[in-house]
């Protein structure tokens, strides 16, 4: 896929009319199939409609709209099951928190039928074909999906297990965890790289329970613009043991994580983890399958 890796961030430039590209940010830990910004929308002629979808109103507000996108996808681009519909709404990438140097947004749904690699070693987005196998020295960890009575998906946010301090913390995974720091947080990192980037989010409960057990693990108070959030630097995190480390978190309220995201789930998760972690992984997922892939180099493809 045409992806640029920016900050630990992945970035889609999808073709549009005129010659023209949309830039898309991709979320596996968030939005729904797409999301583009009013902007967008208007630049490249598509006209809204009403929608009556409540789940769509209640998380974008009154003035969402859908319009519908088959007309520019790229044919050899994974497809979709509901006529490739964009939601747009006004200001949304700034009101959910997400990169608003981008035209829109493909979330969990676009994700959800297809075998993904995200090789951020040598920062490709690689779709694999159905036929896919992995690589023998890939090692294989539990992933899980939330599904009704009779094991149908319900929703594709993927539930996996981190390890910190010996113990197992069920998170999201979150490729589109993102954070804007403070001049504050910017200057006590003072590592050259711009405010807007990939993080790992946890939830209050935990990050105090680590400042409890770690006093040494270094803290940035005020580091999120908007939140005022900490964060807090996990030496070693470890996925499917294979270390990550040293790993950022965000902290957020428990209510985030234990309500709202985990009724999404297969079960309650701490927090997300995000590019901050995968900067020497290649993960693989294939979501119809609900399994998944680490290896510490990149494959041959």
């Amino acid at each position: 896929m045409p992806a640029e890796f920016e900050q630990g961030i992945v970035y889609l430039d999808m073709p549009a009319p005129n010659h023209s590209k949309v830039r898309l940010f991709t979320d596996s830990g968030g939005g729904t199939a797409f999301v583009l910004s009013t902007e967008a929308a208007t630049r490249l002629g598509l006209p809204p409609r009403v929608t009556t979808d409540e789940r769509l109103l209640t998380w974008l507000g009154p003035n969402v709209r859908l319009t519908n996108a088959s007309q520019f996808m790229a044919r050899n681009w994974p497809r979709l099951e509901d006529g490739e519909r964009f939601v747009i709404a006004p200001g949304v990438l700034a009101s959910r928190g997400w990169p608003t140097s981008a035209d829109g947004v493909f979330g969990e749904t676009w994700f959800a039928h297809q075998t993904w690699t995200w090789d951020y070693i040598r920062r490709q987005l690689i779709w694999r074909p159905k036929n896919w196998r992995p690589a023998s020295d890939a090692r294989e960890f539990a992933v899980s999906f939330q599904s009704d009575d009779q094991g149908r998906r319900t929703d594709n946010y993927p539930l996996v297990m981190m390890q910190v301090d010996d113990a197992e913390i069920p998170m999201l995974f979150d490729t589109g965890a993102y954070t804007v720091l403070t001049p504050t947080a910017l200057h006590a990192l003072n590592d050259g790289r711009p405010a807007g980037r990939s993080t790992s989010m946890i939830t209050h409960s935990v990050f105090e329970a680590w400042r409890q057990r770690h006093a040494d693990w270094r803290v940035i108070d005020d580091a999120q613009l908007g939140t005022h959030s900490r964060m807090i630097l996990v030496p070693e995190v470890q996925l499917a043991g294979f270390s990550c480390g040293p790993v950022w978190f965000t902290e957020r309220p428990d209510e985030n994580f234990h309500d709202m995201m985990s009724s999404l789930m297969s079960g309650q998760v701490e927090g997300a983890i995000g590019g901050s972690a995968f900067g020497r992984l290649v993960i693989t997922m294939d979501y119809p399958r609900s399994l998944a892939w680490i290896q510490t180099k990149s494959p041959r493809h």
